[in-house]
């Protein structure tokens, strides 16, 4: 049996995409997931639709419900690396053995997802299950074996000298469902939407896989799947507000039971009938199911000349679908007033729950949906109650010390 995840599971790995890298976030608006029972996809499993130039994930959703957020984020991470990495193509010349080519190329991306994405080892395999350098080899026997090889050098190193009790894979690689020429179409279009950081990011990454050696000697074909190239700023950091917004409107149509005149090749039953039929239909929602959106604009000195921007972002979202929040906060939270505020030196963010928090509680309202923080991260540590619903929205040369791991940060300095 199969069906669709739910939009907000969509939204929330949407948002915990971006805070690993922007590609990732753009393939993942280009992807349908799908929870299946199928025995034949134990973990997960990535192919293409041609039709609908869009990636169709597979997941297993006993497999999937078994993990922690930051697990579930890897698994996607993980199978994303493989095609931005090429792997659907680069190892069809190791197709000769399977099983080795796989390890390979999960050795690559496994230790891409620590060394350059920021995942962390010990949270996204905390029994140690998965490949990796240290149970895939003797290091001590071969020093020259680190994280920054090509999967080229992984696999005849494999061969050449590899453990016997290796990690297992993360998934199948049935890379035979992905079609090379729209990956190829769809990584060369993201290239082009990325920032200047994140390209920075990626031609790191791939510079390090273009010289496809055997452990110690050149071999194996040029590959130039993905080339980012750098580009001037397009997007105002309001997208990341907009963009969210958009997508959690796409909750309210549902389906609901009408009564509906019977088609012409019923013509000659009875006129009295009426027939059940599904159809979709919006419906206008009341405050308490509207969904609860905060903003919080941060304004000690450093961070005051985005509130008018922030503010009128404010103003643009529509009322008729959100319950709009608009606040500014130092050392305590108080209404944002046009006419002008005391502009204040330090800061906190615990206050921020506990503003929502006794908010809940005397206007009897539910938890937010989205919290929006603008500011340069030097606060003290807060402990929400569902971290991954904050948006952090940092100016440049933000710290991070005090922002839950499993909430969503963006560099602002990277938009116009």
């Amino acid at each position: 049996m199969e069906h669709r995840m739910s939009t907000r599971e969509i939204m929330d790995i949407s948002f915990a995409m971006q805070k690993y890298h922007g590609i990732f976030k753009k393939l993942w608006e280009i992807t349908r997931p799908i929870y299946t029972d199928n025995k034949h996809i134990p973990t997960a499993e990535v192919s293409t639709d041609l039709d609908g130039n869009f990636f169709k994930f597979m997941i297993n959703k006993d497999f999937f419900s078994s993990l922690s957020k930051d697990e579930q984020y890897f698994i996607i991470v993980h199978e994303f690396l493989h095609l931005i990495l090429g792997h659907p193509m680069r190892t069809v010349p190791l197709d000769n053995n399977g099983i080795i080519s796989s390890i390979a190329v999960d050795l690559v991306v496994n230790n891409a997802a620590i060394t350059r994405f920021g995942m962390h080892k010990n949270v996204i395999d905390p029994d140690n299950v998965y490949c990796w350098i240290e149970n895939s080899f003797d290091l001590e026997i071969h020093p020259e074996i680190n994280e920054f090889k090509s999967m080229e050098f992984y696999y005849y190193a494999l061969l050449a000298h590899g453990n016997s009790n290796i990690g297992k894979l993360v998934s199948s690689h049935n890379f035979s469902k992905i079609d090379r020429k729209m990956l190829s179409d769809i990584l060369k279009k993201i290239s082009g939407e990325l920032s200047d950081k994140e390209n920075k990011i990626l031609k790191s990454l791939m510079d390090g896989q273009k010289t496809n050696l055997k452990a110690g000697k050149e071999d194996g074909t040029e590959w130039f799947v993905f080339t980012p190239t750098t580009h001037r700023k397009t997007k105002k950091w309001e997208s990341i507000i907009i963009n969210w917004c958009a997508r959690a409107l796409s909750v309210k149509e549902k389906e609901c039971v009408n009564w509906h005149t019977k088609p012409r090749r019923l013509f000659f039953i009875d006129d009295h009938l009426n027939i059940p039929t599904v159809t979709l239909e919006n419906h206008k929602l009341n405050d308490r199911d509207k969904l609860n959106v905060f903003l919080f604009q941060d304004i000690s000195g450093s961070c005051s000349n985005y509130a008018d921007r922030f503010y009128n972002l404010s103003l643009t979202i529509p009322a008729d679908k959100f319950n709009v929040h608009y606040y500014a906060f130092d050392t305590k939270v108080q209404e944002f007033s046009k006419d002008g505020m005391y502009i204040g030196g330090g800061t906190s963010f615990s206050i921020i729950e506990t503003f929502i928090h006794d908010m809940m509680d005397s206007d009897n309202i539910k938890y937010p949906d989205a919290v929006f923080v603008l500011t340069d991260g030097a606060g003290d540590t807060i402990d929400p109650t569902i971290p991954s619903r904050y948006y952090w929205l940092l100016t440049d040369g933000s710290q991070l010390n005090y922002i839950p791991s499993e909430s969503h940060t963006f560099d602002i300095s990277e938009f116009e």
